[in-house]
Parts: structure tokens; sequence; C-alpha cells
């Protein structure tokens, strides 16, 4: 996906009402939203640009292990339960 609408709705049908309406909306004074926002509008990919990318390898190795995709997880302070559900999650097997 790289449409902000698409990710938006997909996010919408995985995630509590109240967590996405926080995510999708901002909160507080919404500074950091809207330049998120600005940053995303500012990308420009051209799909056809990225054809042949079959045989892309994302794996890196982070000291210690070998990753096949790299994500970096980080608790995003929207609640404590939000932050205790990062951290169980990021203790499955296969997640360094």
């Amino acid at each position: 996906m790289v449409d902000l609408e698409q990710l938006e709705a997909a996010a919408r049908g995985r995630l509590k009402a109240d967590v996405h309406l926080a995510i999708s909306r901002g909160v507080g004074d919404r500074v950091t939203f809207a330049d998120n926002l600005h940053a995303w509008q500012r990308i420009k990919l051209a799909p056809r640009i990225l054809s042949g990318a079959a045989a892309a390898d994302t794996r890196i190795t982070v000291p210690g292990a070998r990753v096949s995709t790299p994500i970096l997880l980080a608790p995003a302070g929207l609640s404590h339960s939000s932050t205790r559900a990062t951290l169980r999650m990021s203790r499955k097997p296969n997640v360094t």
C-alpha cells in the first residue's frame, strides 16, 4: 500500500475504535500529527519504478540476530494498556 487512505481503511478494520480514533485524528494539540501528515504528503512514489524488485532482500543483522523483516517497535504512549500490548507482542516467537 502506498496510499494513506487505503492504509487507514485497513487499520480501521483491525484496531479498537478508540485506538483508531486517537491514531487517525491525533491527540492533544495535534502538532506531531500535522507534521507526520505533511511528511507523508511529500512522498511521491511512482510504482513503475519499483517494478522488477521481486528479488529484494530485507534481511539485516541486528546485534546477535539475523532478522528477515526489520520492523522497529516503540510504544506510542496512547495508554498504559497499549504499551503493555506492544511489549507482549514483541515477546512472541520470531520477534526480536
